[in-house]
């Protein structure tokens, strides 16, 4: 069993942790589990906002990290979105409605993204604009990919299920 210091930049705290070899190197190479252990040592030791405050002053402005001290950013776990179907044919029919105004140059793609953004958020999915982005991004990689393996003579038929969609905004 090892200590690890646990560095929380969002609360400007860090937290020791007494670790086995093998949960300090799925740490290191599991971010979501890092942020679990980050967390119940947090709960653990009944850190308050109060406590937090005291001892941010103790915690040096540039952190020095060694092997065994993680820079663990929480919004970097919450920035991780699962996306549902539902919230992906949603993006889709946004970005439609939106399609002209990224060919424009009056607009910024990053308001537009922000527009598109807020929309989801509406119907109850926590997206960011650089999300939706990075979703459509990929998306039209994916069916560029199908597309391009359907048009090879001999290839069995891919199919997708975005790929309908994706075909009538002429991607």
């Amino acid at each position: 069993m090892e200590k690890v210091s646990l560095y929380d930049p969002e609360r400007d705290i860090v937290v020791d942790v007494t670790l086995s070899p093998e949960d300090i190197l799925r740490a290191q190479n599991d971010l979501t589990f890092a942020t679990s252990l980050l967390n119940a040592a947090v709960k653990d030791k009944n850190i308050t906002k109060d406590t937090e405050r005291r001892r941010a002053h103790r915690i040096p402005r540039f952190f020095k990290r060694t092997s065994l001290e993680f820079d663990l950013s929480i919004k970097s776990v919450y920035s991780m979105y699962r996306w549902s179907t539902a919230a992906v044919l949603l993006l889709l029919d946004t970005y439609k409605i939106f399609q002209d105004k990224f060919s424009s140059r009056k607009y910024s793609h990053k308001k537009i993204w922000d527009e598109i953004s807020a929309i989801l958020v509406e119907k109850g999915h926590t997206t960011t604009g650089p999300q939706c982005a990075a979703k459509l991004r990929s998306l039209k990689k994916s069916y560029k990919s199908v597309k391009d393996h359907n048009n090879v003579s001999g290839n069995d038929r891919r199919t997708w299920q975005f790929y309908e969609v994706q075909e009538k905004l002429k991607m």
